[in-house]
């Protein structure tokens, strides 16, 4: 039995791994040079550690992850609760940041916020105390409480501020699914809201970066007997008497089985017509936002404590760093020694119409290098209602054809931990 497996990510290596386990014959196929998708890294002279192109982390909550390294010989994962906070416009009260790219980026009249608690929350002075309780109750409610399905079908925006109050959700969330979702954001579902309260504060990162962890698990798949064909892009998909072809750059491959990781829409254009009309049509509804990601690399930190920094400040054009959601400082989490003393600053947002970033300050651009800019064009489905009628399910219409991709991480965000749950999850199936 061959079971072929595009993309080599975690989900398409976690899947891989386990069915090679199981005695499978698997081949996986590759387009990049090297493994680990979308989580995948780099190294620069005098690092021994590798950065990922996007920030990535895991949750201590997040076992699936945790659980496979620990079996695959990957332990002592870096684990810590670092800062995070959120960031507003005050022009009575600024914060004293006088880092120059932090100016530049954000302007001199921001403070931060930490919202990390209930605590912190009932400190948050830019809402009246009563919304404060308020707002309190109904997020302890969704953290502890069960997913229900009533959660699929309703607006965020209508029951944050039905429940919490107008002010709240637009001091607290607006500003955020802003960032995150642009001119989509009145469409998201409440389960995508109610999935991000499941988090932990205490964060995981594995030692050398995502990449060597990945690298491990391939390294220990092909143990088991598998083939990991990197540089190997598929480009067409066929059926042939139940046996898939998969034509590649110079050969073609066949299985009995096929596994797809890739995100939907990269499928469809090479295996689009192995499905029933309706049911591509109907994944051709799925909407998705592209990932813009940036890092900055410096002597000195851009934000002294603050790993996490939410950007709620509204977007301008004098401080080009407020049309971003989120400023991650790399190095207040794990030691600036892996990365030769440099302190690194990613800087992201979601959109469909990214543009190079450039610091036109001189001195400032050679202080603080952009040493890597990185957009993933699929990045991040849109968690509407719609989106949960036509996702893909592990098991499609055609026999022996699966998906195990970002798509079926919901209502979780993406990230390593759904990636590997996903691949997990798929090979249980197939060896039942």
């Amino acid at each position: 039995m061959k079971i072929a497996i595009l993309g080599a990510g975690f989900s398409g290596l976690t899947a891989g791994y386990e069915l090679a386990k199981a005695g499978y014959q698997v081949e996986i196929f590759e387009k990049a040079a090297q493994v680990a998708g979308a989580a995948g890294g780099f190294k620069r002279p005098g690092w021994d550690w590798y950065l990922d192109y996007t920030y990535h982390h895991c949750f201590t909550n997040e076992h699936e992850i945790l659980d496979l390294a620990k079996e695959i010989g990957f332990a002592n994962f870096l684990k810590m609760r670092p800062e995070t906070a959120s960031l507003y416009l005050n022009k009575q009260q600024p914060d004293n940041n006088d880092n120059p790219l932090f100016q530049y980026l954000f302007g001199q009249h921001t403070k931060s916020y930490k919202l990390d608690s209930a605590h912190d929350l009932l400190r948050f002075e830019r809402l009246p105390l009563l919304d404060r309780l308020r707002t309190g109750l109904v997020l302890a409610l969704l953290k502890f409480g069960p997913k229900l399905n009533y959660y699929d079908k309703t607006l965020a925006k209508d029951f944050l501020t039905t429940t919490m109050g107008r002010k709240a959700n637009q001091e607290l969330w607006e500003p955020l699914f802003l960032k995150k979702f642009q001119h989509y954001y009145h469409q998201i579902n409440l389960g995508f809201f109610w999935a991000r309260l499941r988090r932990t504060p205490d964060l995981s990162y594995p030692p050398g970066g995502y990449q060597a962890l990945a690298n491990q698990l391939a390294l220990k798949t092909k143990k088991l007997g598998a083939k990991i064909y990197l540089k190997t892009e598929i480009k067409n998909i066929k059926l042939d008497k139940k046996q898939f072809i998969l034509t590649g750059p110079s050969q073609q491959f066949r299985a009995n089985k096929l596994i797809n990781t890739l995100q939907t829409p990269l499928f469809l254009k090479i295996g689009g017509m192995i499905l029933p009309t309706s049911y591509r049509r109907r994944l051709q509804k799925i909407e998705y936002l592209g990932a813009h990601n940036i890092i900055f690399a410096s002597r000195q930190k851009v934000l002294p404590k603050t790993y996490w920094l939410s950007l709620a400040t509204p977007a301008s054009r004098q401080n080009p760093g407020s049309n971003y959601m989120v400023a991650v400082q790399q190095t207040n989490f794990v030691p600036a020694k892996h990365y030769h003393h440099q302190h690194l600053l990613y800087l992201a947002t979601y959109t469909n119409k990214p543009k190079l970033f450039t610091l036109k300050d001189k001195k400032l651009a050679e202080e603080y290098r952009i040493i890597q800019q990185a957009y993933l064009k699929y990045g991040q489905p849109l968690y509407t209602p719609e989106f949960v009628k036509n996702k893909p399910d592990y098991l499609t219409p055609v026999p022996n054809l699966y998906f195990a991709n970002m798509e079926l991480t919901y209502p979780y965000d993406r990230g390593t931990n759904q990636a590997v749950r996903c691949g997990q999850q798929v090979a249980q199936k197939m060896i039942k």
